[in-house]
């Protein structure tokens, strides 16, 4: 028999929920759980009877006053065997270069659904208390963005109408100072002390 494949790299994103005092009932904590409470949580019924010393109900007394209401259901689009891949390639490469933190998130660009979704570390979801990072670093983690600004501007371009396509554009460099009259940013011929030419990457035109 198969032995069953548990994914691990999910937890921080999938959370978890347990029993509260506040509101007397399970709640999310962390994760979806926490951020779809509301669409989970479903609605407690009202129920009125008669019961014995011993608890049981005496039949004929039982008047439902309210249904109970379950939650909705929530599917996300993870595929589980691309799920699976990256998680152990993402492990693999962990080991490989001793690293303390990763993500991966896989999208299918024509729809937008997300296909995977990997951080790391994470923690076991059935021993809660001990978790290492409360941070999904693929959703929550603060990092530069550098070069992940220039897909979301050609799409903005393509989006709006006024991407040139087909045209070439040189970047070469460019040099500007503050203008204290307009209180604006302006470009000079030539470097102005205190600001420096503005060039492409590793100073290469």
């Amino acid at each position: 028999t198969a032995m069953p494949i548990i994914l691990e790299m999910i937890d921080n994103f999938i959370g978890f929920a347990s029993y509260d005092v506040e509101p007397l009932g399970i709640v999310g904590k962390m994760g979806l759980e926490q951020s779809l409470n509301k669409i989970l949580t479903g609605k407690d019924g009202k129920v009125q009877y008669q019961q014995t010393v011993t608890g049981s109900v005496l039949p004929g007394t039982t008047t439902v006053y309210k249904e109970a209401e379950n939650g909705d259901n929530v599917v996300l689009t993870l595929d589980f065997n691309l799920q699976e891949t990256v998680e152990s390639v993402m492990k693999k490469t962990m080991e490989d270069n001793n690293a303390q933190k990763a993500w991966c998130c896989v999208m299918e660009v024509e729809t937008g659904e997300i296909l995977a979704w990997a951080s790391y570390p994470t923690f076991d979801q059935n021993h809660p208390t001990e978790i290492p990072s409360y941070t999904d670093n693929v959703s929550e983690m603060s990092f530069e963005p550098g070069s992940v600004m220039k897909s979301i501007t050609y799409a903005t371009a393509i989006d709006t109408g006024v991407f040139p396509e087909n045209t070439t554009f040189r970047a070469g460099e460019f040099n500007y100072k503050y203008d204290a009259a307009t209180g604006k940013i302006v470009r000079t011929i030539s470097e102005v002390d205190g600001y420096p030419t503005i060039r492409d990457a590793l100073g290469h035109d």
